[in-house]
């Protein structure tokens, strides 16, 4: 008997592009709406944390349409996990590097409010410890490294990639089709 699963399976590349572009766009459009409309800066925490739930969200939905759509479409209905896996981190790895350039071009170019929020969170932050303004102004000089544009774009990436790394693990779990076992 012939073995129906013998040929190679379809290159991921493709998939991997055209859905970490649609993905990078699509978050890139949501950055800059959460960005101008104050999202990202909102007093509440409950509203910062939405926010980053609805990346999440989008992540997750840009990952399962990219599995299903090599799978279905392009890889005679299989995928298995550690391709779905490979297919999702590379698209993390494109999103998050695309991502981190936006981000250096927001904060330099359109609206650098996210770093100054986290300037005034932190000065408030040792107010309320009752810091004196001394013990501040030596802290903040030891921590402006750390509030810099660059620092938070290469804090940003690493967390994308780690994040996207789990999110598209699950995604694989959930997605994946493999080869039936053989009796």
């Amino acid at each position: 008997m012939e073995d129906l699963y013998k040929t190679e399976p379809a290159p991921i590349k493709p998939t991997v592009l055209r859905y970490a572009l649609i993905g990078s766009l699509i978050l890139i459009a949501f950055s800059l709406v959460s960005q101008l409309t104050g999202l990202t800066t909102h007093s509440s925490w409950a509203v910062r944390t939405s926010s980053s739930l609805v990346s999440i969200v989008i992540m997750f939905l840009v990952f399962r349409s990219a599995i299903i759509s090599y799978r279905d479409q392009e890889n005679e209905g299989l995928v298995t996990l550690g391709k779905g896996f490979m297919i999702t981190f590379w698209i993390t790895l494109i999103m998050a590097a695309v991502s981190t350039v936006f981000f250096i071009i927001m904060v330099t170019y359109i609206d650098s409010s996210v770093i100054d929020f986290a300037r005034e969170e932190a000065i408030t932050d040792m107010e309320s410890k009752g810091m004196s303004d001394e013990e501040i102004d030596q802290a903040m000089g030891f921590a402006e490294f750390f509030m810099s544009p660059a620092f938070f774009a290469i804090a940003a990436f690493f967390a994308t990639v780690f994040l996207g790394a789990i999110i598209g693990l699950v995604t694989a779990i959930i997605y994946k089709k493999e080869v039936p076992a053989k009796l």
